[in-house]
């Protein structure tokens, strides 16, 4: 039964494919063990990261049974990189965020996510001196929707951080511009340069990763913000360049007004629509259907997926 909506499914239906949430979140499917199967190695290698992480923080985090717990077994191997990311990421990045002072980790939550949108603002009438300020005087929509989520990390500044890794597998990733700081190390895991981050930081959260600044508002609503307030947010992505240099960039930007209300705007319609099942009609195409070379786990499911490919047998 669909009752919720959080960061991660949100921005799959928001930039991927609204049908294969629906059948993933209102039609269920797809049994937890089998979902679970569509677990990459990349995306192993990433939880695997952020185990390492958290257990380096918080000490009563154990992370042995964390990594049996989570990494599937044909994905174990995964560990051992990951492990490799954790080491560099130890050598600079870490220090310096302890430096910055640690807030809170990771807790389950999920919060009524309320906001009137107004959707016009038409002079008000005043008659005999009084004046009255109602929903239909202001063209105010209300909304409520339930967001859920777990944001990695909380520093004593209140900016909610994210832990993001790329570039383990395929071609490799150079970091995107306007971090703070970039810790750079060779193959031998020896830190072989700092770059002082001179490298456009004034820009905004969504003008460096559109994702980053959606899964970063969201995680800052469940924590009580306000729309449109003067919001920063972090993200501490650890990536492996073509030529296996692993670069630790620190991100600290802020997410501006307009996205902010646009985001929000979004996360209600599409709750609305999945609560209500007014979703868009699928329409099978390989950006939607495949990701990181992996068929969408809900294909023989999608009617278009299915009639595209005369029921899965030729590609798309």
């Amino acid at each position: 039964m669909f009752n919720h909506l959080s960061p991660t499914t949100f921005l799959k239906f928001y930039k991927q494919c609204e049908h294969r949430v629906y059948l993933e979140k209102v039609r269920e499917v797809l049994s937890k063990e089998e979902y679970e199967k569509n677990q990459t190695m990349a995306m192993a290698c990433g939880s695997a990261f952020d185990i390492m992480v958290k257990g380096a923080l918080n000490r009563r985090i154990k992370v042995n049974e964390e990594l049996k717990e989570k990494i599937q077994e044909r994905n174990k191997a995964a560990i051992q990189l990951a492990k490799v990311l954790f080491e560099c990421y130890s050598l600079g990045s870490l220090k310096t965020l302890k430096e910055e002072g640690i807030g809170f980790g990771s807790i389950d939550q999920e919060i009524v996510l309320e906001w009137d949108e107004i959707l016009s603002n038409p002079p008000i009438q005043i008659s005999e001196g009084k004046m009255e300020i109602t929903s239909s005087t202001l063209g105010i929509k209300n909304h409520k929707s339930i967001l859920y989520g777990m944001p990695d990390l909380t520093l004593k500044t209140g900016e909610v951080l994210d832990w993001k890794c790329q570039g383990m597998f395929g071609r490799g990733k150079k970091p995107l511009r306007g971090y703070c700081r970039c810790y750079l190390y060779n193959k031998d895991n020896h830190m072989h340069g700092k770059d002082l981050g001179e490298n456009d930081s004034d820009l905004t959260m969504e003008e460096i990763q559109e994702d980053w600044a959606i899964q970063l508002y969201l995680y800052n609503r469940l924590l009580g913000h306000k729309v449109g307030e003067k919001l920063r947010a972090g993200i501490e992505n650890v990536c492996v360049d073509s030529d296996n240099t692993i670069c630790c960039a620190s991100y600290r930007n802020f997410i501006s007004r307009d996205f902010q209300i646009r985001i929000e705007r979004a996360f209600h319609d599409a709750f609305e629509r999945l609560s209500t099942n007014k979703t868009e009609q699928p329409c099978a195409t390989p950006y939607r259907c495949i990701t990181y070379g992996k068929l969408c786990p809900v294909w023989a499911f999608c009617d278009s997926y299915l009639g595209i490919t005369k029921g899965g047998k030729e590609k798309l």
